[in-house]
């Protein structure tokens, strides 16, 4: 939680992100979010899993800067970045 603006901003800073991925499709397959914030932003999540989107779809689809469901798009872009090295708001 800590790479994300919003969990910044409001001080929230608790919390993380992990997604389980098919590792030739990249389809998501789970995703588990550990936050007092979890229950406001997981639904992005089961979406993916239930209607089988992959990394890309994920990476694809415009999120609200600032929200923290950034973090499901950032623990995406994970596999296949470094975002440690990205500013908050870069594809």
């Amino acid at each position: 939680m800590e790479s994300i603006p919003k969990a910044l901003a409001i001080n929230e800073e608790r919390g993380v992100f992990k997604m389980v991925i098919h590792p030739r499709s990249s389809k998501v397959l789970g995703v588990h979010i550990v936050s007092p914030s979890a229950a406001d932003i997981i639904h992005e999540a089961a979406l993916a899993v239930k209607f089988g989107l992959t990394i890309d779809d994920i990476i694809d689809m415009v999120h609200v800067f600032p929200t923290l469901s950034e973090g499901i798009k950032r623990v995406a872009q994970v596999f296949t970045r470094d975002v440690s090295n990205m500013s908050c708001c870069v594809e």
